[in-house]
């Protein structure tokens, strides 16, 4: 079952302004808290210095950002029905070597159809 796109587009634009929200909010109550303890809180709640923390939070920043696509991208692709471009980096060897296999198989099976399109590369 796949989401509508009206419905997609709405959660988009609803965490888009959830998160401003969020974050004047507790700017705000930032500034208008009385208690040290209270300013502390509300402000470890967006900033950590806790290395661990910081690290699982940049982790998942740097996971979130390596898959993502402009919104706005991801909107026209879902209005216009066309599928996304998929690019993936191979960093085991024993896949590389099984890949580069199967590129090998291609081009012997196809090379006729190759070599006459690129007489002079082949």
């Amino acid at each position: 079952m796949t989401l509508p796109k009206e419905k997609f587009i709405f959660y988009l634009l609803q965490d888009r302004i959830f998160l401003k929200e969020f974050c004047i909010l507790s700017e705000n109550a930032i500034d208008l808290a009385h208690d040290n303890n209270m300013r502390r809180w509300l402000s470890e709640l967006i900033v950590s210095n806790v290395k661990v923390i910081v690290q699982q939070q940049q982790q998942l920043f740097n996971l979130l950002w390596d898959k993502a696509i402009l919104a706005k991208h991801r909107i026209k692709e879902i209005e216009l029905g066309t599928k996304r471009e998929f690019i993936d980096t191979i960093r085991d060897p024993n896949d590389i070597i099984k890949y580069l296999s199967k590129i090998k198989q291609v081009f012997y099976v196809y090379r006729w159809l190759i070599i006459s399109i690129f007489p002079k590369v082949c």
